[in-house]
């Protein structure tokens, strides 16, 4: 495996279930000073008037940014994306000296964040709560939208290191994907 990397998909996305993250102490001072610079905290009460929900975005919007963004093998680590601004439903995300915006979304208890590394038009996002395997339900959706917007069968395969890969027809797709799931809600962001 060594020398092998993969590459990054551009686009990232993440849900998260609220109830279920706060099953956890999510302000812990501990866990906030290993997750979060002490910048990052300032900007908190711009993000939402809860801490427990603007800490819920800011670590969704650093994963959605490490799944739009890392290559190689899994090494996240938390402080190496920084939130650096905030603005109306949209938060500024640095990575090794580049900037992202990262949108997110709050609906009653789920938080949706996606971010899109490059300018293109077709871009499709959907997050929904379905019944039964989650990871399950999310291939055959996205495998169903796929085949309903553009024919022929679809099929998402994993890398090595977890990445999402389209097949359309058994053959590797150009369509680039990012998948999110978390206690019954589904999320993908496809980029055409």
């Amino acid at each position: 495996m060594e020398g092998k990397v993969a590459v990054s998909s551009g686009i990232g996305c993440d849900v998260i279930h609220l109830p279920d993250h706060w099953k956890v102490d999510t302000l812990a001072p501990r866990r906030i000073q290993k997750l979060y610079t002490s910048r990052e905290l300032t900007l908190m009460n711009r993000i939402d008037s809860s801490e427990k929900v603007a800490e819920a975005i800011m670590w969704s919007a650093k994963e959605s940014t490490y799944k739009a963004c890392h290559e190689g093998p899994a090494a996240f680590n938390p402080k190496s994306y920084c939130i650096t601004g905030v603005k109306d439903g949209e938060l500024f995300v640095k990575y090794q000296e580049r900037h992202y915006t990262v949108w997110f979304r709050l609906d009653k208890e789920v938080v949706f964040t996606e971010l899109r590394t490059e300018k293109s038009k077709g871009y499709h996002s959907q997050l929904e709560w379905v019944e039964g395997n989650e990871s399950e339900s999310l291939r055959t959706k996205v495998s169903s939208y796929l085949s309903d917007t553009y024919g022929g069968s679809w099929s998402i395969q994993k890398t090595e290191y977890g990445k999402p890969m389209l097949f359309q027809d058994n053959r590797l797709s150009t369509k680039k994907l990012s998948l999110s799931h978390h206690q019954g809600y589904i999320a993908f962001v496809l980029c055409n």
